[in-house]
């Protein structure tokens, strides 16, 4: 994820598997939450086994 501003790296972790469609974002006292199918196997697309899960990952307002 990066940046609106500036274009500067906010966010970035492995996360297991690719992620699906349907990420939604919003905010709660500043800071941005984003949550996203992750976990995705497919055999079009080479990731790593993993568990599907719904992932819900929160960015600080202050480092945008």
């Amino acid at each position: 994820m990066i940046g609106i501003a500036n274009g500067r790296k906010l966010w970035g972790q492995k996360i297991g598997g690719a992620i699906a469609g349907g990420v939604i974002t919003y905010t709660v006292n500043g800071t941005q939450k984003i949550v996203a199918a992750t976990g995705l196997t497919e055999i079009l697309w080479p990731t790593e086994i993993t568990t599907a899960k719904v992932s819900i990952l929160g960015v600080d307002a202050t480092n945008q």
